[in-house]
C-alpha cells in the first residue's frame, strides 16, 4: 500500500507536467513519438570505454580522491546512526555533489565528442521528449513493480529474503538530508546513467550483434563482482536467463533476414547490465531488467536521453517520496 500511495504522489506531479509539455509540443509541431531513425553516431570502442567510464564511475572515483583532502567537511553527518550507515550516506552525499557539478561539463563533453564523430542529425524536441518521458512512466513503473511483486511473492514461497536496498537505511533528518537524496535519485543518476547505459552503449550495440556479447560479457563480470559471496547464484542465473534471451535474438535474423533484431539484442544486452550492476541488491536486477528495456527503448526511438532520464528520474521519485514519508513519520 505504500508503494501505491507513493506511486500515486508521483503521479499527480508528473499528469499536469506530461500535459503541459504535450501542449507546447503540439504548438511547436514536435510530436510525441518520433519516427524511428536507425542513424546514430558511429561509435568505436574507445569512444564507449572512454564515456562509460565517465557517465558510470566518474562520479565515485572522484569523490572518493577528493575526500582524503578534507573538501567534503562541511557535510555533517547525524552522530546517533550506526557508523556504516553514517559513511554510507556521506558517500551518496559526496558522489551525488560531484554528479551536480560535473553534469555540465559531461554534457559539453559529450556534445563535443558527438562533433568529432559520424553524428546524426540533432533535433530540438524537448517538449515532446518530456511528455513522452511522463508518458512511459505510467507504464515503465507499473510492468516494473509487478515484476517486483511476483519475484518476491516467489522468495516468499520458499522462504528467502529480499535484499534491502541501502537507501532504505540512509537517514534523512534534515532539509540537506532531503535534498542530497532527491537531487541524487531523481536528476544525477538518471542522468549519468541514461547516457551511459542507454545513450552510448545501445546505439553501438546495435550495429553488430558481438557488441551485444560483449556488453553481455560485461554483465556477467559486473554480477560476480557486486553480488554478496553468500548469493553470487541468483545473479549469475540472471545473467545466464539474458544471455539466453539474447542467443535466440542471434539466432532469429537467420530465419528472418528481412528484418535485423541488432537493436533488440542492444536492448537485452545493456539492460541486462543495467540490472547486475544492482546485483548487490537480490533480486533488484529482475524488476530492473524490465525497466531497463523500456529506457533503451525510449532512447532507442527519440535518440536522445531526455525522455527516458524524464522517465527513470520519476520511477526514482517514489521510492524517494517513500523514504520522506517514512522520515517524517
Amino acid at each position: 500500500m505504500e508503494v501505491v500511495t507513493s506511486a500515486l504522489a508521483v503521479a499527480a506531479v508528473a499528469i499536469p507536467v506530461g500535459l503541459v509539455a504535450a501542449q507546447f509540443a503540439r504548438k511547436r509541431a514536435e510530436g510525441i513519438l518520433p519516427e524511428y531513425r536507425k542513424r546514430f553516431s558511429d561509435w568505436k570502442g574507445i569512444d564507449v570505454a572512454i564515456l562509460s567510464f565517465f557517465c558510470l564511475a566518474f562520479r565515485d572515483v572522484v569523490a572518493q580522491s577528493l575526500e582524503p583532502l578534507g573538501l567534503f567537511s562541511w557535510i555533517p553527518t547525524d552522530p546517533t546512526v550506526e557508523e556504516t550507515i553514517r559513511k554510507q550516506q556521506l558517500r551518496y552525499q559526496q558522489s551525488t555533489l560531484v554528479g551536480l557539478c560535473s553534469l555540465p561539463l559531461l554534457i559539453w563533453g559529450f556534445r563535443l565528442w558527438q562533433a568529432n564523430a559520424r553524428a546524426e542529425a540533432r533535433q530540438s524536441r524537448i517538449a515532446g521528449d518530456v511528455a513522452l518521458g511522463a508518458g512511459a512512466f505510467f507504464v515503465l513503473a507499473p510492468a516494473t513493480f509487478a515484476v517486483h511483486f511476483v519475484v518476491n511473492m516467489i522468495f516468499d514461497v520458499f522462504g528467502m529474503k529480499p535484499d534491502d536496498h541501502p537507501l532504505k537505511s540512509m537517514s534523512v533528518k534534515t532539509v540537506r538530508d532531503a535534498a542530497f537524496l532527491i537531487a541524487g535519485a531523481c536528476v544525477v543518476a538518471p542522468a549519468f546513467e541514461e547516457l551511459g547505459y542507454r545513450r552510448i552503449l545501445v546505439p553501438w550495440a546495435s550495429r553488430r550483434f558481438e557488441r551485444s556479447w560483449i556488453v553481455m560479457g560485461f554483465a556477467g563480470l559486473v554480477a560476480l563482482a557486486f553480488s554478496k559471496p553468500e548469493a553470487k547464484l541468483g545473479p549469475a542465473l540472471f545473467v545466464l536467463a539474458t544471455a539466453g534471451l539474447l542467443a535466440v535474438l542471434t539466432v532469429v535474423p537467420r530465419y528472418r533476414s528481412r528484418r535485423s533484431t541488432r537493436p533488440s539484442a542492444a536492448l537485452v544486452a545493456t539492460a541486462a547490465l543495467f540490472g547486475a550492476i544492482h546485483s548487490s541488491v537480490w533480486p533488484t536486477p529482475i524488476p530492473l531488467f524490465v525497466l531497463g528495456l523500456g529506457l533503451g527503448w525510449l532512447v532507442l526511438r527519440t535518440r536522445t536521453i531526455l525522455a527516458a532520464v524524464v522517465a527513470h528520474g520519476l520511477f526514482n521519485a517514489i521510492s524517494v517520496v517513500m523514504m520522506l514519508r517514512g522520515a517524517a513519520g
